[in-house]
């Protein structure tokens, strides 16, 4: 999904400290409802359906406390939909916060192994 990895580049550009601080994008149910598809962040029986209206879906990228003067902690990513914290890909099961390179790096992943968002659009257009 092409706003799945713009997201991703705005995350990774904050967090680098390149990029802005918030940005706020908008869009229809249909482009929320793509989104979360394309995150597997709901379950099979609501993958499909509408959301419901003035649905919104955040990005997060937390610096957690660091508890000694070591090495800087890895930054991570929270993704809520309507308040609710939703499954990230890359992450493990379950919990709300996500390294952002595991994240970055699943995201990705998605993309290059089909060889682009179009020739995966391509593929599940001829199944």
């Amino acid at each position: 999904h092409p706003l799945l990895l713009e997201i991703t580049s705005r995350l990774q550009a904050a967090a680098e400290g390149s990029g802005a601080r918030l940005t706020l994008l908008s869009g229809h149910d249909t482009v929320v409802a793509q989104l979360l598809a394309a995150l597997d962040a709901t379950g099979e029986s609501e993958r499909c359906g509408w959301p419901p209206y003035a649905s919104r879906v955040v990005f997060e990228v937390w610096a957690p406390v660091r508890r000694d003067e070591g090495r800087s902690p890895a930054l991570v990513v929270r993704a809520l939909f309507n308040g609710v914290p939703q499954p990230l890909p890359g992450c493990s099961p379950g919990l709300e916060l996500c390294p952002l390179r595991a994240f970055a790096r699943a995201v990705e992943a998605r993309f290059s192994a089909q060889g682009g968002f179009e020739r995966a659009c391509a593929a599940k257009a001829r199944l």
